[in-house]
């Protein structure tokens, strides 16, 4: 019974303690217009987008690590500039990442990443006024930096998020796709390749013009349902997959199993009356 109980231990002892983080489960993608027509007294619009996000993430953070989020900030330049000119004067960048290491795509310089609460936290709290860029919408460039900052990603996520918070009013030649009458008329290389990667793309609204919102904004959701408002309330973990339950790894299970049972073993042996013992008479 001694080596049963000995081997069980050795077992468990033996066994790696687990990783700190789960494997990311769903990789989020904020892309927060901070363009010209955001633009407003107070700058309430680009707060109530920050705000949207935090609690975004309020609701929706696990403590495993297994939801992973990261935060694109773009506007745009003039006809006569670059996406890597426009990208060098901080007006096309991914400011977030989705986990260390990260890498803005655009520029190549490094950003932060840490999935912990409190950097999370930190970070968007630490937005302002002083984050708004201000200038033109390319929409359709920052849905391609969103869409290589996945495929550049150090996770291996089963699930991928884009929500693009914007006010509507893209500018022309930028857009990712145009509609009209209800039927698509142009679709950009770049949300054909969302789509055909299967990337879950929702567009959050601020008050848009009802033409931008009918020609360029529905038609860019995977959903009916994910074309949502700043105001509205939504349970954000409706929209994400439910959290994947990890089974505990057979190794250990069959340690603690072992353990059970040599402990209820010793107890029982312990517990049962012994017999008396008798000399030898002659």
């Amino acid at each position: 019974m001694k080596k049963i109980l000995a081997a069980a231990v050795t077992a468990v002892l033996a066994w790696p303690a687990p990783a700190q983080a789960a494997p990311v489960q769903n990789e989020i993608l904020f892309l927060m217009d901070s363009s010209g027509s955001m633009f407003d007294t107070g700058y309430a619009k680009w707060q109530s987008s920050i705000d949207w996000v935090r609690n975004f993430v309020d609701q929706t953070h696990r403590a495993d690590g297994s939801n992973a989020y990261g935060i694109i900030n773009f506007s745009g330049g003039s006809a006569s500039q670059s996406v890597a000119q426009v990208a060098a004067a901080n007006r096309m960048n991914l400011v977030y990442g989705t986990g260390t290491p990260s890498t803005d795509f655009y520029t190549g310089n490094p950003v932060p990443g840490a999935q912990d609460k409190a950097s999370l936290d930190a970070f968007i709290g630490g937005m302002g006024p002083a984050d708004f860029r201000g200038g033109f919408t390319w929409t359709d460039e920052a849905l391609t930096l969103a869409y290589n900052t996945f495929q550049t990603s150090p996770n291996i996520s089963t699930n991928r998020f884009i929500f693009l918070l914007t006010d509507g009013s893209i500018t022309s030649g930028h857009y990712p796709v145009i509609a009209s009458g209800g039927a698509t008329i142009f679709e950009s290389d770049t949300l054909q390749a969302i789509r055909s990667d299967d990337i879950s793309l929702s567009v959050v609204t601020f008050d848009p013009l009802i033409t931008d919102l009918q020609d360029y904004l529905a038609p860019l959701v995977s959903a009916p349902g994910l074309l949502l408002s700043v105001n509205d309330l939504v349970d954000f973990n409706e929209i994400l997959p439910p959290a994947a339950v990890t089974a505990m790894p057979a190794p250990v299970t069959v340690a603690f199993l072992a353990l059970g049972v040599a402990f209820f073993a010793v107890r029982n042996r312990k517990s049962a009356p012994r017999a008396r013992r008798h000399k030898n008479v002659i």
